[in-house]
């Protein structure tokens, strides 16, 4: 189903998507395409890599119930 409204949005000229994630209705999901969207992006912070053992992603996937194995 997301797969076509996909489609559509990019036909549609648009630059990407936002929606609330299944999971946690709290959460934003973004979805973006890339061509489009990258003149209008900047960061903000250096970017880090994820693994496991940053706190950050132990708690994501506690939250989520994912077991973690290191």
């Amino acid at each position: 189903m997301t797969q076509p409204l996909a489609l559509q949005a990019f036909h549609d000229g648009l630059s990407g998507l936002r929606w609330w994630s299944t999971l946690e209705a709290s959460w934003i999901n973004v979805t973006l395409f890339e061509e489009r969207a990258r003149p209008a992006l900047r960061l903000v912070a250096d970017p880090i890599a994820l693994t496991i053992d940053l706190d950050v992603v132990i708690e994501a996937a506690d939250r989520l119930g994912v077991r973690v194995l290191r």
